[in-house]
């Protein structure tokens, strides 16, 4: 199982509603709203990498989400 962090920017007001539709996607297993130059960072478990960037296509795919980075945990400490 590998463990990503996906820190999103969503269009102005519209937090509310992307954290809504980013939990309802496959693989996403938390989602923190923010403050700071993103707005949403969603906690992301999926068994390969090319689930992980299938889960990106889609965050990416919503029209509300201006920017995405993703961050792929290495190992916990």
């Amino acid at each position: 199982m590998r463990k990503s962090f996906i820190f999103i920017e969503t269009c102005f007001g519209y937090t509310n509603l992307a954290s809504e539709q980013l939990t309802n996607i496959e693989y996403v297993t938390k989602c923190f709203k923010l403050s700071g130059i993103y707005d949403i960072v969603v906690e992301i478990e999926a068994q390969t990498v090319q689930r992980l960037n299938q889960v990106n296509s889609k965050i990416k795919a919503l029209q509300i989400v201006k920017s995405t980075t993703t961050m792929i945990v290495r190992s916990e400490v």
